[in-house]
């Protein structure tokens, strides 16, 4: 199983798989193993082409003082060190191989948080589809002009990372996907240096809960209550709220900072990989999921009673 989901990975940088919660589960615990072993892996050959690199250095010094001909000790220390220098490439490229295999742990550590929450009121033996992404995005979604600075442009990247599908006891379908959003700006300094700029811009969350006709009826009656319904923490930025037929869709954005320690008046900086942003988004999610089913008790009380 292991070496499959290593195939996987290798070929898709992706996880992708339809299955009961406890075959996935089971996965996701692999892959927390298959990373651990890839940083391992990748300290191990490093340190060995670190060696190599102290060895072949003063070898090659050796040789371009003495000339590489002109004496058996300059023959000598040049046969050695092209040696050396032919297990430094081997070592880097044997390094090079796991850095497909290092995830961004806070990926897949993020979709076990989900799972077990969602199982709590799911059927055990139902099926569950999960996407997982660990490459980041090869292509901007649209570049535009800098603002404010000439000649520098601004790409917009957007990483849809997660898809997490699955239902409730209650009949009710969810589809949950998570994207990051970054924008890279790019243009020359005034010394004329080419000059890259990220800029992490948050992490959207999109919630999509279709529901059972029977228990909820439609949600034509009950659609002014929908924003009244969402309590999501503070800085978290509702972008979209809709009602359509049996169909719910609240989309949100975490953003890229936390107020935890002022400075001043600007909140600290923090990447998406720290703790308290990955715990401030499963708080979100967590609302957003609550907040629909807040909406969806309120459906259930405001549908007519079936005749006949």
């Amino acid at each position: 199983m292991t070496a499959a989901l290593v195939r996987q990975i290798r070929q898709e940088a992706r996880y992708r798989e339809r299955a009961t919660v406890d075959k996935i589960l089971l996965d996701l615990r692999h892959l927390a193993a298959i990373d651990r072993e890839a940083i391992a892996k990748k300290r191990f050959y490093g340190l060995i082409r670190n060696l190599l690199t102290l060895i072949w250095m003063p070898l090659a010094f050796v040789s371009c003082a003495t000339g590489f001909t002109a004496t058996r000790l300059g023959i000598f220390s040049g046969l050695v060190g092209v040696v050396f220098f032919g297990w430094f490439l081997f070592f880097s490229w044997k390094r090079s191989r796991y850095n497909v295999l290092d995830l961004p742990d806070y990926r897949y550590q993020m979709a076990q948080r989900l799972i077990e929450m969602t199982r709590r009121d799911s059927d055990e033996y139902g099926l569950c589809h999960i996407q997982i992404s660990f490459a980041p995005p090869k292509h901007p979604t649209r570049t535009e002009s800098h603002p404010y600075r000439l000649g520098w442009k601004v790409e917009f990247y957007d990483d849809p990372w997660l898809l997490l599908q699955g239902q409730f006891l209650d009949g009710t379908h969810y589809s949950l996907t998570l994207r990051e959003k970054c924008q890279i700006r790019k243009g020359r300094n005034l010394n004329g240096n080419q000059r890259v700029k990220p800029r992490n811009k948050g992490l959207e969350l999109t919630l999509n809960l279709r529901c059972d006709r029977r228990y909820y009826g439609n949600f034509s009656q009950a659609s002014q209550q929908l924003g009244k319904s969402i309590k999501l923490p503070a800085m978290t930025q509702v972008k979209d709220l809709q009602t359509k037929g049996r169909r719910v869709k609240i989309r949100a954005v975490v953003p890229s900072w936390q107020a935890l320690k002022l400075q001043g008046s600007t909140p600290v900086k923090l990447s998406p990989e720290d703790d308290a942003t990955i715990r401030a988004l499963y708080r979100t999610i967590t609302a957003t999921f609550l907040s629909g089913y807040q909406f969806l008790n309120y459906a259930r009380l405001q549908k007519k009673p079936l005749l006949g």
